[in-house]
């Protein structure tokens, strides 16, 4: 029962947790501060929501060396690795690194009393002050047509998809249509040229090195049906915290 899972199954389900991600990290949040406590530490836990793109510090736009949730799915998208998401019009419970960093520091230097779980995210009352991931990505295609990094027949044929993409059946079969299937015919493909190379001895290494992309490329393929129950919740999410947005606050940047 423990080595396959059973009873992490049924005790997710008997505390209602809506899926693996919030109940593991539940569980690692208990595990740590029981730690904490047995050992004499003040431990202190911060829960950030989605985290996005620095809003000042140490520039406005920054997100680090590797992609967050957000910026993943905008490259994948600009990248033509992906074609379609899911978006709800609910506000995006996203929260820019550095107001995370900014608790956590505050929680380091706080005292004790102040307990040992704070939330940072974006408290209800400002919640509406963020987009949707609908908005998001609608603004992110209409930006590269603009742009000229996308033509405006394939840009209103991604907006389309993305407004019949609201529909969750729809968005399952649009999915695979639009999303997995290329890739792995993709795939396939440059597997067949590099068996192939391998053979003749002609461009071997150039077929290795694109097959190794298209590898890497079917494991992110998998991200738009994994981001869509928070793309797309059933209900806008609401947190009660003290974190506030920045009087100048502005979306669209």
């Amino acid at each position: 029962a423990v080595s396959h899972g059973t009873w992490a199954e049924s005790a997710m389900r008997e505390l209602g947790f809506p899926n693996t991600y919030t109940f593991t990290k539940a569980i690692a949040e208990h595990l740590v501060l029981q730690e904490c406590n047995a050992a004499g530490i003040q431990g202190h836990i911060v829960r950030p929501s989605i985290v996005c793109p620095a809003w000042a510090a140490p520039f406005p736009g920054w997100a680090g060396d590797k992609p967050t949730t957000i910026v993943a799915g905008s490259a994948l998208l600009t990248g033509r690795a992906v074609r379609v998401f899911r978006g709800s019009t609910h506000p995006c419970p996203a929260v820019p690194v550095d107001l995370v960093a900014g608790e956590i520091i505050e929680a380091l230097a706080g005292p004790a009393s102040a307990g040992q779980i704070s939330h940072a995210a974006i408290d209800a009352s400002q919640a509406d002050w963020m987009p949707s991931f609908f908005k998001m990505t609608q603004t992110l295609l209409q930006v590269l047509a603009l742009r000229g990094d996308m033509s405006l027949p394939e840009a209103g044929l991604l907006l389309r998809l993305l407004r019949w993409a609201e529909n969750a059946a729809l968005f399952c079969l649009l999915d695979l249509v639009a999303n997995r299937l290329p890739i792995s015919l993709a795939t396939f493909a440059c597997a067949v040229c590099c068996y192939v190379a391998g053979i003749t001895g002609y461009g071997a290494d150039t077929w290795n090195s694109r097959l190794s992309k298209m590898r890497v490329i079917c494991r992110y393929g998998q991200l738009p049906m994994q981001y869509s129950p928070y793309s797309s919740p059933h209900f806008a999410w609401r947190f009660q915290s003290k974190l506030k947005l920045p009087a100048n606050w502005s979306p669209l940047e």
